[in-house]
């Protein structure tokens, strides 16, 4: 089973953002392969035998202690699952993926559909059937993320701190330097 990263950079700038992801992946001892999607802005990023969450985890860090090493990735998803893009393949994973959230926690499904013939309704049906919590848009506890790229689908059940946001802590983590 696949799994992996989709980072997001500029539009025109993926070849920058994929040395500076190798570069990462490298010092963090991550196999990986990177390649670049039929859409402007993304990549997607195969881990070998990490878990992307917490590979995911280990480039806050990186992003919090050095910032200005990170130039071109904007934002970081971990992927679970990346599988075909389908009704049938999304109700396996999630059902497998959904076991972490109790049925008193609060979730969410987020789904980013991009060059894709599957309805974003039919998405958000499927996965909020295999899920037992309690729906929560605002301030969920999990997210079901489904991001679906033409052909190629990702799933993560999620925490919402798992969603790095580079830019984000960058801006953070340079404010408590000059302080």
């Amino acid at each position: 089973m696949e799994r992996g990263l989709l980072v997001s950079t500029y539009r025109g700038r993926e070849d920058e953002c994929s040395s500076e992801v190798w570069y990462i992946m490298t010092e963090l001892g991550v196999d990986s392969e990177i390649s670049k999607l039929p859409l402007p802005g993304l990549l997607l990023v195969r881990i070998k035998e990490a878990d992307p969450i917490e590979v995911a985890e280990k480039i806050r860090g990186l992003v919090e202690e050095r910032p200005w090493d990170f130039r071109y990735m904007l934002k970081v998803v971990p992927l679970e699952v990346i599988t075909e893009a389908s009704l049938e393949e999304l109700e396996k994973h999630v059902s497998r993926l959904a076991s972490k959230i109790g049925p008193n926690d609060k979730f969410r499904v987020t789904v980013n559909r991009r060059s894709s013939p599957l309805s974003r309704e039919d998405i958000i049906r499927v996965a909020a059937d295999k899920v037992d919590g309690k729906v929560d848009l605002r301030n969920p506890d999990y997210i079901v993320q489904v991001e679906v790229i033409g052909r190629v689908m990702g799933i993560s059940v999620i925490r919402p701190d798992h969603i790095i946001s580079v830019s984000k802590i960058k801006s953070e983590a340079m404010k408590r330097i000059i302080e």
